[in-house]
């Protein structure tokens, strides 16, 4: 995609943000331990400016059409250890992300049959649909010492998610 003056506001913004960031970072470090004295605001603008980045960062990768890839370390590994380790992707029949998923070369799966297939499953779904996945799809579905990990862990904090024994980490 051809790159505007948003696209060049947007990539400047984040670069300075980073660089801010780390500035302020090191600064606060060398500080605390070389000259035992803290910039009592420091952590504070550090984390204002990490959600300016986010907003940014969000903004500037929905325009582009990027996303993460969630494979990148398993493209680095060797052929051979490469076949033990695999990625698949759990979508609803409705969801419009099934093409993208499969051309970005992921198995697309029913997140019933993701659930019950993975060692490691990762919820990567908006809070409020987690816990009617969790009853619907996972809960039954997930094999005994699979690992439940959460991109944000408001269902499990606030009991909508209670994963039981049987899973890795209780």
């Amino acid at each position: 995609m051809k790159s505007g003056w948003v696209g060049r506001i947007e990539e400047g913004l984040v670069a300075l943000l980073i660089t801010l960031m780390t500035l302020i970072t090191f600064v606060q470090v060398v500080a605390r331990y070389v000259f035992n004295y803290s910039f009592v605001w420091a952590l504070e603008l550090t984390g204002v400016m990490f959600a300016w980045l986010i907003f940014v960062g969000m903004s500037y990768g929905v325009r582009v059409g990027a996303h993460i890839g969630v494979d990148a370390l398993v493209s680095l590994m060797p052929r051979g250890i490469r076949r033990g380790v695999s990625v698949v992707v759990g979508l609803p029949g409705t969801s419009r992300s099934q093409d993208r998923a499969r051309s970005d070369g992921f198995e697309v799966l029913s997140p019933s049959d993701a659930a019950a297939r993975g060692d490691v499953v990762m919820f990567l779904i908006p809070d409020h649909l987690q816990a009617d996945t969790w009853r619907r799809d996972v809960r039954e579905n997930l094999r005994p010492g699979a690992a439940l990990a959460f991109a944000h862990g408001f269902s499990v904090h606030f009991g909508q998610i209670e994963p039981g024994a049987g899973t890795d980490g209780k």
